[in-house]
Formats: C-alpha cells, sequence, structure tokens
C-alpha cells in the first residue's frame, strides 16, 4: 500500500468533510450538506462514504479527500498531504519529491526555528529575565511547553546561522520571515532578537509565524510579528484557534480577546475557547475561519480608546459576517490575564455576563444619556438605529427595532422611517460580490467620514494614501477630486469645503450621504480627542494599503502554484519570489 493509499485508508472523507462543514446528514446512502465552496440555501453537496469522494452538483467541484483539503484551505498538493499524514499519523519519505514545494520549505525553516528559540528559551542563560517574566505573568512550564514559547537571544544573526546549518538559503529564510535584508550594505540579520517568542499556528497547528515581545522596548516595538508570508496569511489565521476549536465547538462560542498572554492565560485557567487575531485587526476571513464550528462569538477587548475603537471595528465585521455577536465586560481589570491573575472566577463569571450587542447597545445608551431630555434621547435614538442598520437579518432588526421603540417611548414606525441608510449597494445580485463591496464601503465611510469631520487630517490623507490603492471606483474618484481640492487650495476653509462637499454628494452620492457619514463619526469615534482621532485615520489607511498589496501576494502566490508544476519555468518563479518578496515588505512595513 502506497503512502497516499494509506491516508486515504485511514481518514474517512465524511468526518473530514465535517470538520469543515456543518450540517452533514446522512441521506440514503449518501451524505448531503450546503457547499462550502459557493453559497446556497439548498444543499447541493454530496459526500459517498462508500467511494470516498465528493461532488457538488452545484458548482461542480469535486475528487478526494486530497481535493477537498486543496480547495477548502487554498492548498497546493505536497502541503494537503502533508496535513492528511500528520492527521492520519503516516509517517512521510523524506525523499519524495511531492511533499517538497516552497511553501513546504517555509513550514520546514519554522519547524526548526521553533525548536531553536524553545531551547534557548528552556536552557539559555540570556534567557533568565524572559523565565523570570513568564514566571511572573502567571505561567507554568508546562503551559509554555505546550503553547511552544520561546526566546530569541540578543544577537544580530544568531537564527540566520543556525538556519543556514539546516541546509536553507538566505533566500527560503527571508521568505519566511525571519531575516530582514541590512539597510546598507549586502547581507542579513535576524528580525526577533531579545523578545519573548509567540509561535502562530494555524488551525491544523501547523506553525506558520512567530509574534516576538520586547524584553527591552528601546530595540523596537513592545510587540513585533513576522511579516506576511506565503504561509502565513494575517488575515485568514487566528492564535490559539489550533487548541481552541474543539472547546469552541463544545461551547458553541467563540471568544475573541487582543493579546497573546489573554488567550494563553484562559486556556492555562481552564477557559479554552479563547482565541484572538493573529498580528492585525479582525477581517471577515478571521469570522469565515471561526464558523466553521460557531456562529457565536464574544469580544472581550480592552477598556482604553484603542481597545473600544477596536471593538467598534471588529463588531461591524462580525455583523457583515452575521454572527451572533455578545459583549464581554470584566469584573476586574484592564483585560482579560488581569482578571484572571486576581481570580479565574471573576473571569468566568464575566463571561457568563456576557449581553447580545444590542442588548449591550440599550444598556450602554441608558446609562450614558438622561433619556428624558429630547435632545440626549435624539442622540441616543440616532446611535442606536446606526447600528441595528448594520444588522443583516430584517428579522433581528425587527426584533430590536421593537425594543428600542420601547425604550425611547416612541411609535416604532418612527423610527423605521429615520434609521439611516447602510446598505447603498444592496441591489447587487451577487451576494457574495455584495458583501465584500460592502466591507469595503464601510472602510471607506470610516476613512472619509473622519476626513470630512475633521479637515485637518486630510494633508495626512494626501501625502499617505494614493488613489490607485482604492478599491472603489466611486470613493476613488471623490478622493481624486480631493487630492486636486487640497492641492489647488492649500488649507480648507470650513464654509468653502462644505459647498464643494455638497457639490462632490450630488456627483457621487445619494443626498444627506455626508450627513450620514458624519453622524456614523460621532457615534463611533465622539468620545476621541484629536491625537485618537488621527491614530484611527492612520490605522484605517495603513488597512486599505496592507488590502491593496494583499490582493496582489495572493494572485502571485496563485501564479507560482501554477508555474511549480512546469519545470521549465525556474527563472520565472524566482522573478515572481522577488516580486512577492517585495509586496510582503511593503505590508511589514504596515505592521
Amino acid at each position: 500500500m502506497s503512502e497516499i493509499d494509506e491516508i486515504k485508508h485511514k481518514i474517512d472523507i465524511v468526518q473530514l468533510v465535517s470538520e469543515y462543514v456543518a450540517d452533514v446528514k446522512q441521506a440514503g446512502t449518501n451524505w448531503k450538506a450546503r457547499c462550502p465552496f459557493h453559497e446556497e440555501k439548498t444543499p447541493s453537496f454530496m459526500v459517498s462514504q462508500e467511494k470516498q469522494i465528493f461532488k457538488c452538483f452545484g458548482c461542480g467541484k469535486g475528487g478526494d479527500i486530497f481535493t477537498f483539503i486543496e480547495e477548502i484551505e487554498g492548498m497546493e498538493f505536497p502541503e494537503a498531504l502533508r496535513l492528511l499524514a500528520k492527521k492520519a499519523g503516516v509517517q512521510l519519505k523524506q525523499q519524495d519529491p511531492r511533499i517538497h514545494s516552497q511553501k513546504t520549505r517555509l513550514i520546514d525553516i519554522h519547524k526548526w526555528a521553533t525548536a531553536y528559540y524553545q531551547k534557548v528559551l528552556e536552557d539559555a542563560d540570556s534567557a533568565n529575565a524572559a523565565r523570570t517574566y513568564l514566571q511572573k505573568r502567571g505561567l507554568s512550564k508546562e503551559t509554555a511547553m505546550d503553547f511552544r514559547l520561546g526566546f530569541a537571544p540578543n544577537e544580530w544573526e544568531k537564527m540566520l546561522n543556525f538556519l543556514k546549518s539546516k541546509k536553507f538559503t538566505e533566500s527560503e529564510i527571508n521568505l519566511a520571515g525571519l531575516i530582514k535584508q541590512k539597510d546598507q550594505g549586502s547581507g542579513y540579520y535576524d528580525r526577533f532578537r531579545n523578545r519573548i517568542i509567540f509561535p502562530i499556528a494555524d488551525v491544523h497547528g501547523t506553525i506558520v509565524g512567530f509574534g516576538g515581545r520586547a524584553m527591552d522596548e528601546e530595540i523596537g516595538a513592545k510587540y513585533l510579528n513576522s511579516p506576511q508570508t506565503m504561509i502565513y496569511d494575517k488575515s485568514f489565521t487566528v492564535y490559539g484557534l489550533d487548541k481552541a476549536r474543539q472547546a469552541i465547538k463544545d461551547n458553541d462560542l467563540a471568544i475573541f480577546v487582543e493579546g497573546y498572554m489573554d488567550v494563553i492565560s484562559s486556556h492555562q485557567a481552564g477557559v479554552k475557547n479563547v482565541v484572538a487575531t493573529s498580528g492585525t485587526a479582525l477581517t471577515a476571513g478571521h469570522i469565515k475561519l471561526i464558523k466553521r464550528y460557531t456562529n457565536n462569538v464574544a469580544f472581550c477587548f480592552d477598556q482604553d480608546l484603542a481597545g473600544k475603537a477596536a471593538a467598534s471595528r471588529s463588531i461591524d465585521i462580525a455583523l457583515q459576517q452575521e454572527a451572533n455577536i455578545k459583549m464581554i465586560d470584566l469584573l476586574y481589570g484592564k483585560d482579560p490575564d488581569e482578571c484572571i491573575q486576581k481570580d479565574v472566577e471573576l473571569w468566568k463569571k464575566s463571561i457568563e455576563q456576557a449581553k447580545p450587542y444590542m442588548e449591550y447597545c440599550l444598556d450602554s445608551v441608558q446609562e450614558k444619556y438622561n433619556l428624558s431630555d429630547i435632545e440626549q434621547k435624539k442622540i441616543a435614538a440616532k446611535q442606536i438605529l446606526i447600528q441595528i442598520s448594520k444588522m443583516q437579518s430584517k428579522i433581528e432588526q425587527d426584533y430590536w427595532m421593537k425594543k428600542a421603540a420601547e425604550l425611547f417611548t416612541v411609535d416604532e414606525k418612527l423610527l423605521w422611517e429615520v434609521m439611516p441608510e447602510q446598505k447603498p449597494i444592496a441591489a447587487q445580485n451577487n451576494q457574495a460580490e455584495n458583501k465584500v463591496q460592502k466591507e469595503v464601503f464601510t472602510i471607506y465611510k470610516r476613512i472619509f467620514g473622519l476626513a470630512i469631520s475633521h479637515p485637518e487630517n486630510i494633508r495626512y490623507l494626501v501625502e499617505s494614501l494614493e488613489s490607485k490603492v482604492i478599491g472603489d471606483k466611486k470613493w476613488q474618484n471623490f478622493y481624486n477630486d480631493l487630492i486636486m481640492l487640497y492641492n489647488d487650495k492649500g488649507s480648507l476653509i470650513k464654509e468653502d469645503f462644505d459647498k464643494w462637499l455638497q457639490k462632490q454628494e450630488k456627483q457621487y452620492f445619494t443626498q444627506g450621504f455626508f450627513n450620514s457619514l458624519v453622524l456614523l463619526v460621532q457615534n463611533d469615534f465622539g468620545e476621541f480627542d484629536q491625537a485618537s482621532i488621527q491614530n484611527e485615520i492612520i490605522f484605517l489607511v495603513k488597512k486599505v494599503k496592507k488590502d491593496y498589496y494583499q490582493k496582489k501576494v495572493n494572485q502571485l502566490s496563485l501564479d507560482i502554484k501554477k508555474l511549480e508544476q512546469n519545470k521549465d519555468s525556474a527563472d520565472k518563479i524566482n522573478e515572481l519570489i522577488k516580486e512577492f518578496q517585495d509586496l510582503t515588505w511593503q505590508i511589514s512595513q504596515l505592521d
């Protein structure tokens, strides 16, 4: 029996598909579900346990367990082979050319690097301070080993030389994101130095990147993450999910926190359905990944302005993906780790008392505003209506509109009449494309809503954001006009700017659109000072640029994958890899 046949023999395709697809149900001698590769209401995705194959009669995709993994994980055959071999407990022969590709080389680099960092943390004198730090944070040695924590020594070429000794080239190590090119002269140096290392795994437990916490913040940012690479897509990697997914299934709830330590502390305390994003803000990709296991998410972010901004962005994205959202208010401390250090029962109780998002919003406006005052009542009602309008389900909207009418003691019909329009492209026929466009549109609404409300930030936009990276034509045209206005005027007087906005509104948007943007800004950022507003704009500009570069990186990955099948394409592959490195470097500069 060949290795491939042995893997097929040991893995049941029905069980494999069930790990990714909800509600796989028996239909006669076969199994049936809604297709994971295209959106459909009536199940047309069939799985044959007898033949160990799948077929969708809607989109046409079909094949065996290897084809399924390649399609759903976006993998090449060598990666799928290694993943399924690990799942089946089959040892692959390393000399088999089928298990080698550029990506599998990068995976091997991360495997060696993880082992190296772990060994340093365990034994080296240079890691004494790191071990003391982890002990003070309450982490046991077993937990540190379970999460494969490590330490990068404060040396410039230690990792580089170690990996070269394992027969990896400088080009490969650079492509893995573990070294950086020197600013002057030739050569490379280690990306991570004098940092506690948090290995970042994909959902299957394969290490694909690293996060590093500085022991001496003078050497750079407090936290440093691996750049985007061919195996590490930050938009689709959720920290801790490999360890949390079963607990998420069991509890039918995924809890998102902000930091690596929050995740680790919670797991050590026995609350294991906890995850975090990995070196980036929450994305639609993160939520889609979580929805393999549950449709229920709870957010527990820090209580400072940055945490509130992160929560606001995350909620919008989760609403767009039609997830059920809860909000966790900590009973103690600024973050889950601090709460757990005080008393783990306070953390568990905080989770138990989590409120559905709209209930949380209604309670918040009652605490914040005097609803017997008509002006404050109007402000509170507008904030609630904005949140209701973001919901994708009409049933949910109707339910919460009734609750809002009770709270504000007004006619429900009146609230429906004044609810702001949040779905400017809802007429699109293609639902999947429509969702993507909504996400894009929301980002630009935030950027330009902030710029319109705080025009002193327009200079930063013009200097930092090229119009070519804006992925929506209407917004791109509007921005080009804004750039020309700024270059022509130099400074923007409010009255002249307002008149110009009125003309632009008629040209590109519906009447009252800019007023709704200002209202959105007041709702989401009303408590922010000028510095926080600037930081939010900087964050959003970085996100737009990252999305632009990431699309190019994704296309390059596909092009490289196709060319790897052709033995005569080595020069072209190297050319594309160089372009890939340049783009990932640009993405890393935005971290």
